[in-house]
């Protein structure tokens, strides 16, 4: 403890101006190290489960995002696929309850946005079938970043809480689209 305090009596007490602008430099250092080093180690380690998960696959995916409410939609989503699809793996989940502010959403869309580019590095994902609930405010962007990569099987839950499809994200879609009515 005597240690710490002279350490910190050290950084708080100075004579010249090189003094403080070490100070503030050995400052700025241990926060940087406090709070970049846990985040960069969480990364990694998401980094790592997700490589781990997708070491082997080829062909269709499986990625579970549920944001808001109050369930998580993992359990469900795996019972589906044992049903529907039982040979496509379940690679990515990410569940966030509660009410968020933009910012808070924009800060949700980075960490699925790092989770995707992350799949992305593998060259052997074909097809992705995507399990979303949530504000389309974080679905708009989700489907910007996939921008044709491979199509992307889109699936909500309907009034009974059960999966369904509702189409696929790919060029088609855009050609399916009726086209827009002459003005008058």
């Amino acid at each position: 403890m005597e240690l710490i305090s002279r350490l910190f009596h050290k950084l708080t007490t100075f004579g010249d101006p090189i003094d403080l602008a070490v100070n503030i430099g050995t400052t700025v250092g241990w926060l940087w190290l406090i709070f970049s080093v846990p985040r960069t180690w969480v990364r990694r380690r998401r980094r790592k489960k997700l490589l781990k998960l997708t070491r082997t696959l080829k062909g269709r995916v499986a990625i579970s995002i549920g944001i808001g409410g109050g369930i998580d939609p993992e359990e469900a989503v795996r019972e589906f696929l044992r049903e529907n699809f039982p040979d496509v793996p379940l690679v990515m989940t990410y569940s966030k309850p509660g009410n968020f502010s933009g910012k808070e959403l924009l800060n949700i869309f980075e960490e699925i946005k790092a989770d995707f580019f992350e799949l992305m590095k593998r060259g052997d994902i074909s097809e992705i079938l995507l399990f979303y609930g949530g504000p389309v405010t974080v679905m708009a962007p989700i489907g910007a970043i996939v921008d044709n990569w491979v199509p992307v099987r889109l699936f909500g839950r309907d009034d009974r809480k059960k999966y369904v499809f509702h189409f696929t994200l790919n060029r088609d879609l855009v050609k399916a689209l009726p086209p827009k009515p002459k003005g008058k």
